[in-house]
């Protein structure tokens, strides 16, 4: 158990957050999967992407962030079979009035929202619908990351036969890495 933690006699997984970001200001790529791999939200074919009630549901709640989240602005997503991408910018612009907001890792508060809303919408659809229980994210550096990650981001669902997050395409070595 070398990569888990004692913490109040429990071991618990560390984080895998930058320690140096306190994620409160800045652009991220945030993919956000379900468990197993399961496609949930629609499905890929010939034609395109074919989003689920549930999927269709998952693009709006994105696209509703700015309403629950006045500090997050996506700029660009695509919701996937079983996962999505999520480009969004954190800004504290907003809380430059009120210098008692402190509030920490305002993009997990944004993704907690999210799955939050995801999850009450599947149950109350009778849909046996799990998340992954962590998310991945890479903080956007550069001009020149935010703008692969734009292009890829866009051509996402073209890729979708070799995506790692496709259930065709599971392989131990795939299963065994922690990227969501």
């Amino acid at each position: 158990m070398e990569n888990e933690i004692l913490f109040h006699n429990q071991y618990r997984i560390p984080t895998t957050r930058a320690s140096w970001n306190d994620y409160n200001c800045g652009w991220y790529h945030v993919i956000i999967c379900t468990k197993n791999k399961s496609c949930f939200f629609g499905h890929i074919d010939s034609e395109g992407l074919h989003l689920s009630e549930s999927g269709i549901y998952f693009d709006n709640v994105i696209n509703e962030i700015p309403r629950h989240h006045p500090y997050a602005r996506p700029y660009l997503w695509q919701v996937m079979p079983n996962h999505v991408h999520i480009m969004l910018c954190i800004t504290t612009d907003l809380k430059k009035e009120d210098t008692s907001f402190q509030h920490p890792a305002l993009l997990a508060i944004v993704i907690r929202g999210i799955k939050a809303a995801v999850t009450r919408f599947t149950r109350q659809n009778g849909i046996p619908f799990q998340w992954q229980t962590r998310y991945y994210d890479v903080i956007i550096k550069s001009s020149a990351q935010f703008r692969d990650t734009e292009v890829y981001v866009k051509n996402n669902v073209l890729h979708w036969q070799d995506d790692k997050y496709n259930p065709d395409n599971s392989t131990p070595e795939n299963d065994k890495i922690p990227l969501c």
